[in-house]
C-alpha cells in the first residue's frame, strides 16, 4: 500500500512538472514584459499590454485544461488515497485558475 501511494506521489508529482514548467514559463515572459514596460518609463504601449495579456490568456487556457485534466484523475481515481490526492492537485489548480483569470481580467481593464 505505501508502495502504492509513493508510486502515485511521483505520478502526480511528473505530471504536474509539465506543467508548472509551462507556467513558469509564461510567467517568466510576463515578467519580461514588465521589464520592458517599466524600461519605456512606466508608460505601456498598445502592444506591449495587448503582448501582456495574450500571455496571460494562454496561461488562463493552460490552467483550464490542467484543472480538466486534475478532474478526469478525481472522476477515475479507484482508490481513497488516489481521490485524496487529486482533489488536492484539483484544490491547488483551481486556485491559480482562479488567480490568473482575475489578472487577465485587470489587463483588459488597463
Amino acid at each position: 500500500m505505501a508502495e502504492t501511494t509513493r508510486e502515485m506521489v511521483v505520478r502526480l508529482t511528473m505530471d504536474a512538472g509539465g506543467f508548472k514548467k509551462t507556467a513558469n514559463e509564461i510567467n517568466r515572459q510576463i515578467r519580461n514584459i514588465d521589464s520592458e514596460i517599466k524600461g519605456m518609463g512606466g508608460d505601456a504601449g498598445k502592444s506591449k499590454l495587448e503582448e501582456k495579456l495574450g500571455l496571460q490568456q494562454k496561461a488562463v487556457e493552460n490552467l483550464q485544461k490542467a484543472v480538466e485534466d486534475a478532474r478526469k484523475k478525481l472522476n477515475d481515481a479507484d482508490t481513497d488515497a488516489k481521490k485524496l490526492l487529486a482533489a488536492k492537485q484539483l484544490s491547488g489548480l483551481e486556485t491559480q485558475l482562479t488567480n490568473a483569470e482575475a489578472k487577465a481580467q485587470a489587463l483588459k481593464n488597463q
